[in-house]
């Protein structure tokens, strides 16, 4: 699948970039490494004018070949091209920009942790650099993307917020550990709010009901879940409105581990959370929770006032069987897991 371009340099050049094509396919770094020997050696200086023609193609899009391994996540491939020669990087993100993306927003999106682990140092180091020279201009084009590939993903969310919203926990969980003593650029701050919608990663591990994010997040992270986004969502209230494409039990062990660990305030907006929830176990959970803080008020009783007809809430057939025991029953988390140590309860690679 070469282009006219590697064609109309001979059967030979063309030869040897299906062969690295093969290879990057393949993700052999020995053979590349093989083979790129071999073109030093016939071709002495051409070797990089090779790596940078865009003689790869795959539908529509012609890549280089350092490009190519980054595209696809080969990620031994990438090591060698960038080490080898250094000035590679910069023709990746080059690509990149030319197809309205960034580099780090799209490993972050396709969850490349070996290349993020990589080219973390490079992009951090060039981010401060353009930032210190005001280079907005050159600075958004390394930050972000104009679009995604997942059109799920909000154009506006920045690098670690897609990493957040795609749940690749070793990414987020590598980041949080570079920068422990160090502060990120925003683009890969958890903390930071995006423009349009004022959420941090918290909130939107919440729009994803991902229990393991949240936990991450709280325990490794310290951020912020006391939040609301820009529409006045409290985080229940987000969580709330996610649990409606989701399971009943990613919901639930949300909820239970956002209100008994993390300590959110549920008595703002009591009233319109009770009247969101549909579930009948997160029902019962809530309304003895604010029984506790002298509240007393039933999802029922706020329907007769505010709608004058039955409740109405989905039954989970998880907790048909256990409807009758109390909430506490069903929901108590043991204190001892507050701050539980999140090294400890997950197997992530951060070397």
């Amino acid at each position: 699948m070469g282009c006219h371009e590697c064609r109309s340099q001979g059967i030979k050049e063309y030869s040897v970039v299906k062969r690295m094509q093969q290879y990057i396919n393949n993700d052999d770094k020995g053979s590349l490494e093989s083979l790129l020997t071999q073109m030093a050696k016939d071709k002495k200086n051409q070797t990089e004018e090779i790596l940078l023609k865009r003689c790869i193609n795959i539908g529509t899009k012609f890549f280089n070949p350092p490009s190519y391994a980054a595209w696809i996540g080969s990620s031994n491939c990438f090591f060698l091209f960038t080490s080898k020669f250094k000035d590679l990087i910069i023709a990746i993100e080059e690509f990149f920009i030319g197809e309205k993306l960034s580099l780090m927003s799209y490993i972050c999106e396709k969850g490349y942790f070996d290349i993020f682990k990589h080219y973390l140092p490079f992009y951090v180091a060039k981010f401060n650099k353009l930032q210190e020279g005001n280079s907005l201009t050159l600075l958004n084009q390394l930050s972000f993307s104009t679009r995604c590939l997942n059109t799920e993903i909000p154009n506006y969310y920045t690098p670690i917020q897609i990493a957040t919203s795609q749940g690749h926990i070793n990414i987020v969980h590598y980041t949080i550990n570079y920068f422990s003593q160090e502060n990120p650029p925003y683009t890969l701050n958890i903390h930071h709010l995006n423009n349009e919608t004022w959420e941090n990663c918290a909130l939107i591990s919440l729009k994803k009901c991902n229990f393991v994010m949240m936990k991450l997040l709280y325990e490794a992270g310290e951020a912020e879940f006391g939040l609301s986004n820009k529409e006045g969502e409290t985080a229940i209230e987000i969580l709330t409105s996610a649990s409606r494409t989701k399971s009943n039990f990613q919901y639930i062990e949300c909820i239970m581990y956002l209100i008994d660990v993390i300590k959110i305030d549920i008595m703002q907006k009591h009233e319109e959370i009770l009247l969101q929830l549909e579930n009948r176990v997160v029902i019962k959970f809530f309304e003895e929770k604010l029984k506790n803080l002298g509240i007393l008020v039933t999802k029922e009783d706020l329907e007769n006032v505010y709608y004058k007809k039955p409740s109405k809430v989905l039954f989970s057939n998880e907790f048909m069987e256990r409807e009758t025991q109390s909430p506490s029953e069903l929901s108590e988390i043991p204190e001892e897991s507050n701050r539980t140590g999140f090294l400890g309860s997950l197997s992530i690679p951060c070397e």
